[in-house]
């Protein structure tokens, strides 16, 4: 079923009564509704079956904040809940505010009143409101990364009703009840693996975290749940007066690995929220699971890791998700169509999962900070920021081979770039790059650019301005070990090594910028 603008003109009613009774009978209301004159203030929608068959009919008033229904026919038989939901999503999906309707006294408001109308003197009416929620995944040492995105947030005047958090997401999300991220900033600028686990490393390298956690499941020796405890109260202590906004978080029981749904009340004392917090971020096998009222429970992550339908159920109808590269399991989402996600992630290396660091922390959120101010315009790039947005179309594929002409070592590079083979390798690697498809020029040519940088490896927790980023690029220069990175071989460069390899393009756009700007 669905609702689409429909011929605004008066349209048959042969099998249709009326759905909102705006007249005393359906003769009556025929009537009125042929002298309807449509425009852009009085439009006409129809919602569809699954056969795309019309079984309903509204005329609605746009108003100030809203909408006016005028009149309302369907089907014979058809299902009335139905066709009202669908006005409902597509009033949510506008983002209106409130719907009004003026029905005949003697017509049975019962639809109405089921739908959450109320009577407002002649009318009723029904007021829309639209929660923001912040939803928060696990991602251990990554988290300061959240306190980032909250930051931009809040700088935007983007202020949720409701947090949601799994795993270091509820330790977050736990610090951020009053909507004040000075608690959170305080916490990752003391945490370290010591203060966490008790240890100085968990596993700095992909091989030694894997290592680490084939040993704890063969020892058992798990690592303190007292040191994460006596870390979390004081934040609870703290957060649990007043709270202003509704925080819930996301654990697991381990019979059946079945996501546990834990929502902070007046009732819950700290020593309970930071029970529940642990129990969300125990992390196994490197800490033992929790026992709770006779159950076991263990880190969120290994039910929900990005608890976005769970946010969808509490009613909210934009969302803001933040996903910080956790091992956890992502469950299926099944979007409304009036609810808006918004996913905030990066690209760029977090650092180690488990290992706790001030200075990567303090990395971490910078990067969660820019992430969101690119989310919301007010940034600009693709894995690199800038102040506004570039355009380097100029170093394109399209526009390579006049750029090549210019030197004389990449004018033997030209030959390449007649091979499809060629571009299509390119276009895959400056793709998996900015992880995402690039379809215009200035797309194109801002991710070879910002592929240059990251082999240069320029720091990406930066806002640069784009009439310098050459000459940033370019002034990093020295031969041998910057062109080295590139792959370059000696000699010719075959068809078959650039399809291997092709970077090597990426060496002859950095050549032509460096040489550009030595004849300067």
């Amino acid at each position: 079923m669905k609702i689409r603008k429909m011929l605004q003109q008066a349209l048959p009613l042969h099998g249709f009564e009326q759905l909102l009774g705006f007249s005393k009978d359906l003769e009556q209301a025929r009537i009125r509704y042929e002298q309807c004159v449509f425009g852009p203030q009085i439009e006409q929608f129809g919602v569809q079956d699954d056969k795309n068959e019309l079984i309903a009919i509204f005329v609605i008033k746009r108003a100030q904040n809203g909408i006016e229904v005028k009149f309302a026919f369907i089907v014979h038989g058809a299902d009335k809940t139905a066709v009202m939901k669908q006005l409902d999503e597509y009033v949510s999906a506008k983002r209106y505010r409130q719907v009004s309707v003026a029905l005949d006294e003697t017509w049975d408001n019962k639809v109405l009143r089921d739908m959450g109308f109320e009577q407002v003197d002649q009318r009723f009416v029904k007021i829309y409101q639209y929660p923001i929620y912040l939803v928060f995944g696990g991602g251990g040492a990554h988290g300061a990364f959240q306190t980032g995105v909250f930051d931009a947030l809040k700088a935007a005047e983007i202020v949720p009703q409701g947090i949601i958090g799994v795993s270091v997401g509820a330790i977050t999300g736990m610090s951020l009840q009053h909507l004040d991220s000075t608690t959170a900033h305080e916490v990752w600028g003391m945490l370290t693996t010591q203060k966490v686990y008790g240890t100085d490393e968990i596993g700095k390298t992909q091989s030694e975290f894997a290592q680490t956690m084939a040993r704890q499941l063969v020892t058992r020796d798990y690592k303190s749940k007292d040191q994460l405890f006596d870390l979390f109260l004081p934040v609870a202590q703290k957060e649990l007066v007043n709270p202003i906004v509704k925080f819930s978080l996301i654990t697991t029981e381990t019979t059946g690995l079945l996501q546990k749904i834990v929502t902070v009340d007046k009732d819950m004392t700290p020593e309970e929220l930071t029970q529940w917090v642990v129990a969300s971020s125990a992390f196994f096998p490197v800490v033992e699971p929790v026992e709770i009222d006779g159950k076991r429970y263990m880190d969120g992550g290994y039910s929900n890791d990005l608890p976005i339908q769970v946010a969808i159920e509490q009613g909210a109808k934009e969302i803001y998700a933040v996903d910080i590269q956790g091992l956890g399991r992502i469950r299926a989402v099944d979007l409304p169509s009036d609810v808006v996600l918004h996913q905030i992630e990066t690209k760029w290396d977090l650092g180690p999962l488990l290992d706790f660091s001030p200075t990567q922390s303090e990395f971490n959120m910078r990067l969660g900070w820019l992430e969101t101010q690119k989310l919301l315009g007010k940034l600009y790039g693709l894995r690199y920021t800038f102040a506004w947005q570039p355009d380097y179309a100029q170093v394109s594929w399209d526009n390579l081979s006049a750029l090549f002409a210019t030197t004389e070592l990449t004018m033997q590079m030209q030959g390449l770039l007649g091979s499809e083979a060629v571009r299509l390798a390119y276009q895959r690697l400056l793709e998996r790059f900015v992880g995402q498809s690039l379809t215009t020029d200035a797309q194109k040519g801002l991710a070879t650019l910002e592929l240059i940088a990251d082999y240069l490896k320029l720091a990406p927790g930066k806002v640069y301005h784009p009439d310098y980023f050459i000459d940033i690029l370019t002034s990093r220069f020295e031969h041998q070990r910057d062109l080295s990175a590139f792959n370059l071989p000696e000699g010719e460069i075959s068809l078959a090594y650039a399809v291997l390899h092709p970077e090597t393009i990426l060496a002859g756009v950095f050549y032509t910028l460096m040489h550009s700007q030595l004849e300067k």
